[in-house]
């Protein structure tokens, strides 16, 4: 029913955004507007803009014309810097920020999620384009070398864990702050950062590989980009058998992923990749996302189904 109610307010907001566009000089010729989804506070369209077809993201949350114009940034500085070359972003056209709205290129590709879905282990090129995309991004602009508390990073991905009622994730995540802690604080450098890089959103094209949904990137360790698109990659996939990397994850996926990203004998980067898969993976498994990779961590799939619904009865 909610998904029902989500389309009909969507396609309502639709027809108005797109009379309201069509009243911008830059946008008068965009027609044929379809309603594709509303998620994570975006209301998300196709559309025609003289022939040539386009992608309208209208923001609902927080200050929709601050976040439209940042989106709208992110996209024009990466286009800048990475071109048209074989991993980019699509063209940033228009931003409208009274309406919260950004217009970009839409490209035609196949996403590296619907990849995953119909067969992990022939996902590989996709997972290897992937970890490609994202080297060209932290590749992109000069880092800055800084002095980095790990143990404090994790703390913060895993505060409602650490906090949890459920012993056995409480455990987990306390677990995973003592090696984070280990850590100490090293001198590390600071990359551009996707926040929400994952093969939802990365297309594949016959020649390109683009990535899309950007935020107004900003500087992060690197591991924290590759951990979150390996927790998203589990969440794709049904359990896997198989042998596993340090973070959970198996190692079909991960393998590939890192291996693109060029990150196959560095050690350092590795293990920090499978420190915060395990700080994202506790995070999502707080919130009763079930993944994969965390399946495995927690013993067997019926094992974590239990856990899974401890947490329920003890949340009721």
């Amino acid at each position: 029913m909610k998904h029902l109610i989500d389309g009909l307010r969507g396609r309502a907001t639709m027809r108005r955004l797109a009379r309201t566009l069509a009243e911008n000089d830059e946008l008068s010729g965009l027609t044929a507007p379809r309603f594709i989804r509303n998620r994570s506070g975006k209301l998300t369209f196709e559309a025609t803009l003289d022939g040539h077809p386009v992608l309208v993201q209208r923001f609902t949350r927080e200050d929709p014309p601050t976040v439209a114009r940042n989106v709208h940034e992110a996209y024009r500085k990466l286009r800048e810097v990475m071109g048209d070359g074989a991993f980019t972003v699509p063209t940033p056209i228009a931003v409208v920020p009274e309406e919260g709205t950004v217009v970009t290129e839409r490209v035609d590709g196949i996403p590296v999620r619907a990849m995953l879905r119909e067969d992990p282990a022939a996902a590989a090129d996709g997972l290897r384009r992937s970890g490609m995309w994202l080297a060209r991004l932290h590749a992109a602009f000069p880092p800055y070398v800084r002095p980095v508390d790990i143990g404090k990073q994790a703390e913060n991905l895993l505060g409602a864990p650490l906090r949890s009622r459920n012993a056995e994730l409480r455990t987990f995540a306390q677990e995973t702050l003592r090696t984070a802690r280990g850590w100490g604080v090293r001198s590390l450098p600071l990359v551009k950062f996707h926040k929400d890089f994952a093969p939802d959103n990365v297309v594949l094209g016959l020649e390109q590989t683009w990535a899309v949904d950007l935020t107004n990137t900003k500087r992060r360790l690197a591991a924290l980009d590759l951990s979150h698109f390996l927790v998203a990659a589990t969440r794709q996939t049904g359990p896997i058998e198989g042998p596993r990397d340090a973070g959970g994850v198996p190692l079909l996926l991960s393998e590939p992923f890192l291996e693109g990203y060029a990150a196959g004998q560095d050690t350092e980067m590795r293990e920090l990749a499978a420190l915060f898969t395990r700080c994202w993976l506790a995070q999502k498994i707080g919130r009763g996302i079930v993944h994969s990779g965390f399946a495995k961590i927690a013993g067997n799939v019926a094992q974590y189904q239990e856990l899974l619904a401890r947490r329920e009865r003890n949340a009721a």
